[in-house]
């Protein structure tokens, strides 16, 4: 990965709104998954191939696993990702504590978001993505 397009993962089961995000996210490396099952065999393939992503934007309502669930599994192979949830639902603050506990690797934006909402948000979470990694990276050396 490039520090100038982050890798991002869209999992979302409508089509259209892949191609939006890809739009939007001109500037990051944007992949798709329809489908939770979906989301987690690609992250665990581009894992076992070196390489992975530095954030999921998932869809809160889609047929089977929710976002919410798809998330779960991610969070199972892939503890470092960052998470943006787009949704058209409520989705609370105290919905997301309960799930996740209290994490700071987790936002959420409405559908209809705009390109700014959107690009602001993958931006903050890659950048903390990037961040944290290089930290880690310090900290081993030093060890």
């Amino acid at each position: 990965m490039s520090d100038l397009e982050p890798r991002v993962l869209l999992v979302d089961d409508d089509p259209a709104i892949h191609r939006t995000v890809a739009r939007m996210l001109r500037r990051f490396e944007v992949c798709s998954a329809y489908s939770g099952p979906s989301a987690v065999r690609e992250i665990e393939a581009a894992l076992a191939g070196g390489a992975d992503y530095a954030l999921v934007i998932l869809d809160v309502a889609m047929p089977g696993w929710s976002g919410l669930d798809t998330l779960e599994q991610i969070w199972k192979i892939a503890p470092e990702m960052q998470a943006l949830f787009c949704t058209g639902s409520k989705l609370s603050h105290e919905e997301l504590q309960r799930r996740f506990g209290d994490t700071d690797a987790i936002l959420a934006i409405t559908k209809p978001f705009s390109q700014l909402e959107l690009a602001q948000a993958a931006q903050t979470l890659t950048t903390k993505w990037r961040l944290q990694r290089q930290a880690r990276a310090h900290v081993d050396a030093l060890e």
